[in-house]
């Protein structure tokens, strides 16, 4: 059916375009599915591929009872969770030691062993599950088929409590950032429900008409004498950093995890942590915003466990598991 075939495909075109990202950045590094699935469905030529669609291409190969796919579980793709919604792919090695580098993955053989154990889950699908053979749908059969284990990454558990932590932290000072410009609504309710529903009055005179409009100058200027003045630019910054620090925190939890150092520390550039933000945010941020984050998180949310270090004219980014 033609809805197999492009699970074929589907899975020829994830391999081609994971290749390709290992070519250009090496295969050290968790590959993020959402940085990858655009170039898969640029290549497949279909529709949008989302993480179920990269879910199940694995799930046909790690659940496969052929003996030819199990000789390769040792060496396969798996998928990992780094928190804040990334889903990672990683080479899993069963003779890959600490420090190695891991070889490419062999696009041909991994396609060959794909079509066959698809193709034999089809074949057992027509003979068994349906009725009849002959009209058997591919819907309930591609629906049907396992779906990858996602896991969560060791370095996310060890840091588990000190995200929550930083979360909670993060919270109160967004909570407290927010006070100054909710304050003013209850007054601006306030003068407005009177206004709502007003009894009816009698006709005035032209002197009490211009005595009313005058102690209603008198009460705005005095409301507005009362009222807070406006966040200036620092607060602005400060508060806009807030709202950045999760995306930012995740970013470092996610280079220090590439490293695979277990519970040494690691240590970035500054710049470095500022380009890796650029090219991975949804929208266009500047440099100057994404450095004013990462003091915040050093200074305010997690001190213990990402700090500054200032070397000659050098800002390195520690990260310290064990300081949580």
């Amino acid at each position: 059916p033609a809805e197999v075939q492009d699970l074929v495909t589907l899975h020829a075109s994830f391999l081609t375009a994971l290749s390709l990202h290992y070519a250009h950045n090496g295969t050290a590094s968790p590959v993020d599915v959402r940085m990858l699935t655009p170039s898969v469905a640029k290549l497949w030529g279909k529709r949008k591929v989302t993480v179920e669609d990269v879910r199940r291409c694995l799930g046909v190969m790690q659940q496969s009872n052929s003996r030819l796919a199990a000789a390769t579980q040792s060496r396969t793709l798996h998928l990992s969770d780094y928190g804040n919604g990334k889903v990672c792919i990683e080479i899993q090695s069963a003779k890959r030691k600490r420090g190695s580098i891991a070889p490419h993955i062999d696009e041909s053989g991994l396609n060959s062993l794909f079509t066959t154990e698809l193709f034999q889950r089809w074949q057992e699908y027509r003979t068994e599950d349906t009725p009849n053979p002959k009209t058997a749908s591919s819907t309930p059969f591609i629906s049907q088929l396992p779906l990858a284990e996602i896991t969560v990454c060791a370095s996310l558990k060890k840091v588990a409590p000190l995200l929550a932590k930083g979360q909670r932290r993060l919270e109160d000072l967004k909570s407290g950032a927010g006070k100054s410009s909710t304050s003013t609504t209850p007054a601006s309710t306030t003068t407005a429900t009177p206004s709502s529903t007003p009894p009816p009055k009698p006709a005035e005179s032209a002197t009490s008409r211009s005595t009313s409009l005058l102690d209603r100058i008198l009460a705005k200027q005095t409301l507005a004498a009362s009222l807070p003045a406006a966040p200036t630019k620092a607060e602005q910054d400060r508060l806009s950093a807030l709202h950045r620090a999760e995306d930012i925190l995740s970013l470092i939890n996610m280079m220090a995890a590439s490293k695979g150092n277990g519970l040494a520390r690691a240590s970035f550039t500054l710049a470095q942590v500022v380009q890796s933000a650029r090219e991975s945010a949804r929208s266009p941020v500047e440099k100057e915003d994404v450095a004013r984050c990462v003091r915040l998180l050093a200074e305010e949310v997690v001190p213990g466990y990402v700090s500054l270090v200032q070397t000659g004219g050098l800002t390195a980014v520690v990260v310290n598991p064990l300081g949580r």
